[in-house]
């Protein structure tokens, strides 16, 4: 047993614990919490509360982080969780702060799915100096301090004396403010989502908890007794759905956009739906959530699993359902039998170390439709407008808006060349729509052709301090929520199918939204399914008779 002065030696020693709590805390709360002091600040403005609500907020993080480290038991423990705490708060704060970004559920999900053609660009050398400065360092200094040696019993009273004092300044703290800070957390719930690391770990832990719930379903048809109606033309239908990627309504000429970003389809008789909302603003939540019949108030993860997927269903009634991917997977919607993917290729002319241009997607497009003897559902999901690394989505000849932003920090770009950077972005797209529609055209004579493009998500790019997308769907600014929707058809299609063009012009100017996709596209190929709602369906209300071709021809042939 130690001696009694080695013991008395000791005890000054122990407090160090104390300083390593106190200390971690007080950095995390003061240095990686900008974002979150900013919002309390900007909504606390004109209270004349503000000072008490800024205090009380103060012990509330910093309390509970005292509390956190406190009840870690070992010193081992205690550093290792002090520097890990220390990393992640100094990583979070740092996209919160330069990209305005909340870490939830969603955003947990988009970086758990994020390959490196996409993240490379987010890792800057002033992120890695950041990390270096406020994250490794710290945690590194942490890590190599002696605590010394003492009691355990000694090293509790210690925890206990934080716990308590913690707990102690918090309430009186708010029990002097009580009635502002009630106020302004009813008025400003969405406080929560700003505190570092708080809400990012406990985003962490949902996430995970909904993963487990999802691995673990039992995958049933959508309906046993779905089929697809018999048609009397002979002409098999192909339809190709473009799914885009980050891009805004606003930012489409042909939704009033004073750039012509529009560029290449506008003489391609297309119709433009100029009110459509997304799913969600990630394209995690979105693509799974746009081909389930759920929709935006009833999709979760766990629950879409648990029915098969969109595609599954048509390959299963014998359409050819098909998703060919030149970004980060088909979100469980497609299986590798009935897909493909450009996001790794390199050995397509349109690909380089940065990934795939998006016409890479159109590559032997024909040889996927040979077989003419039965309809066809081809999934294109492209690269799109996604950020930050805009300027890598285009070719050198579709730059056509100068100057462009080629920085790896978004921030340090003026707003014109940010905004050139993006626009690119959306001609480009509107150049592989049009190409889309080339490829359909040429095989009009075989199949009924329509095209269908909708995007998974918007983008931020600076309005109110925010950039890219990913934030909570009930904070979303409309910029990451408006998205485009253009539909084209071939005359024979709007013939066979009984759908009148005017009709449907006139009709563009509603309100639509993913909801509508899987309900349109199963009416598409006359799919009868227990879930199909015809008032989603977008073409159901200009569907009339349909003119059927041969039998045309069989009476005036007569």
């Amino acid at each position: 047993l130690p001696s009694r002065d080695s013991a008395r030696q000791s005890a000054p020693g122990m407090w160090r614990i104390a300083l390593v709590i106190l200390g971690v805390s007080a950095f995390i709360v003061c240095v990686d919490n900008t974002a979150f002091w900013s919002m309390v600040a900007g909504a606390s403005e004109a209270d004349e509360h503000r000072i008490g609500i800024l205090a009380t907020m103060f012990f509330i993080l910093f309390g509970t982080l005292n509390i956190v480290l406190a009840m870690v038991p070992s010193k081992i423990l205690l550093k290792t969780a002090a520097a890990a705490l220390l990393i992640t708060s100094a990583l979070v704060g740092y996209y919160m702060t330069n990209y305005g970004v909340l870490v939830d559920a969603t955003m947990v999900r988009n970086v758990v799915d994020t390959d490196m053609t996409e993240a490379s660009p987010l890792i800057t050398s002033g992120f890695l100096l950041h990390m270096l400065v406020f994250g490794f360092a710290p945690a590194v200094f942490v890590a190599r301090l002696n605590l010394g040696q003492f009691h355990w019993w000694r090293g509790a009273i210690v925890r206990s004396v934080v716990v308590f004092a913690s707990i102690g300044a918090t309430l009186v703290v708010g029990y002097l403010n009580f009635k502002p800070v009630a106020f302004f957390a009813q008025e400003h719930r969405e406080s929560r989502l700003f505190m570092n690391p708080a809400y990012p770990i406990y985003s962490y832990i949902q996430f995970l908890a909904e993963s487990n719930k999802t691995a673990q379903v039992t995958v049933v048809k959508i309906d046993d007794q779905a089929h697809v109606a018999p048609s009397l033309t002979s002409k098999p239908r192909l339809v190709v759905m473009v799914v885009g990627e980050t891009a805004r309504a606003d930012r489409f000429s042909a939704n009033g956009y004073q750039r012509n970003t529009n560029a290449f389809t506008k003489e391609r008789d297309l119709i433009t739906f100029s009110n459509v909302s997304s799913c969600g603003t990630s394209t995690a939540d979105s693509i799974p959530c746009m081909f389930s019949p759920l929709g935006r108030q009833e999709f979760s993860h766990t629950a879409a699993a648990e029915e098969e997927t969109l595609l599954a269903m048509f390959n299963r009634l014998g359409i050819d359902a098909y998703w060919r991917d030149n970004n980060t997977g088909c979100k469980g919607q497609c299986d590798p039998a009935n897909s493909d993917s450009f996001s790794a290729a390199t050995d397509n002319p349109f690909c380089s170390s940065t990934g795939c241009f998006d016409e890479a997607l159109l590559s032997n497009l024909p040889d996927l439709l040979a077989n003419s003897e039965q309809d066809h559902l081809m999934v294109l999901h492209q690269r799109g407008s996604h950020g930050p690394a805009y300027f890598q989505s285009t070719p050198d000849w579709a730059k056509q808006f100068q100057p462009e932003c080629d920085l790896p920090n978004l921030r340090d770009c003026s707003l014109e060349a940010l905004n050139n950077a993006y626009d690119n972005t959306i001609l480009y797209t509107d150049f592989v729509l049009a190409e889309v529609i080339s490829q359909l055209e040429s095989l009009s004579a075989t199949y009924d052709v329509a095209m269908l493009y909708v995007s998974d998500h918007g983008e931020s790019l600076g309005e109110g301090g925010l950039y890219l997308h990913g934030f909570p769907y009930g904070l979303a600014p409309t910029e990451q929520t408006h998205i485009p929707m253009l539909f084209w058809a071939s005359e024979s299609f709007y013939q066979h199918s009984g759908l009148s063009k005017e009709c449907l012009i006139n009709h563009a100017a509603a309100t639509y939204s993913h909801d509508n996709m899987f309900h349109t596209l199963t009416g598409m190929f006359n799919i009868q399914v227990a879930s199909y709602q015809k008032e989603l369906d977008f073409l159901a209300i200009c569907k009339g008779t349909p003119i059927l071709g041969n039998a045309l021809s069989a009476n005036t042939a007569n």
